[in-house]
């Protein structure tokens, strides 16, 4: 089975200027800048201290510079012997997961309440066993594994058996998700992996990358 690096970074109570000294990637740098308020700020940097992190895990080189963004947004790497990530933030932390196959992840702060949208969340036609948390954040996995972010209905997808499946029964995708700390992760590809999952807080993010 082939291996993939998950890296939670935790900005919890952060301040922006902790990584104000650091040199991160110029497409980071940039979308830090555009962000409207210190949240947004401190979980863009979290998550590419989280790629920086799972990058150097990886592949025990310095990883800055070394992705872009293409077609929804979605992240890719410009050499293609690094393999495939996606990037995740929420509730003051980012996460990255990187693998040698396409894959879509992302992370939820367990105290998320998300009952008011529970009916767009579960699937239409069959019952899924999972809380809507854990459904949000799996689909949401899979969306970006896919690019189509939120314009796909999250209640046309079906979560079974470690599997989502579409209205008509076809599958598309594995899908893996647990809890970590104060979050739910997920992570969807197009067939299994091995994930190593670890969380991190800013300061230990830092200290590795030095």
């Amino acid at each position: 089975m082939e291996k993939a690096q998950l890296v939670i970074v935790d900005g919890q109570g952060m301040d922006i200027n902790a990584v104000s000294g650091l040199t991160l990637g110029d497409i980071r740098n940039q979308k830090i800048s555009a962000h409207q308020t210190e949240k947004m700020k401190i979980d863009s940097a979290c998550a590419e201290l989280a790629y920086l992190c799972a990058f150097q895990s990886a592949f025990k080189e310095d990883g800055r510079n070394l992705y872009s963004y293409g077609e929804n947004n979605k992240p890719y790497f410009k050499c293609e012997k690094y393999g495939f990530l996606s990037l995740a933030h929420a509730s003051g932390a980012g996460a990255c997961m990187i693998a040698p196959i396409r894959c879509g992840v992302d992370i939820e702060d367990q105290s998320r309440d998300v009952s008011r949208i529970e009916k767009k969340i579960r699937f239409e036609n069959f019952p899924e066993e999972e809380n809507a948390l854990a459904l949000w954040c799996v689909k949401e996995s899979f969306v970006k594994l896919t690019g189509e972010g939120l314009s796909r209905p999250f209640s046309s997808l079906l979560l079974k058996n470690n599997s989502i499946f579409d209205e008509n029964g076809n599958r598309l995708a594995w899908a893996k998700n647990g809890r970590i700390g104060r979050f739910l992760w997920a992570a969807s590809s197009g067939k299994k992996l091995e994930i190593s999952v670890k969380v991190l807080k800013v300061e230990e993010a830092i200290r590795a990358l030095k």
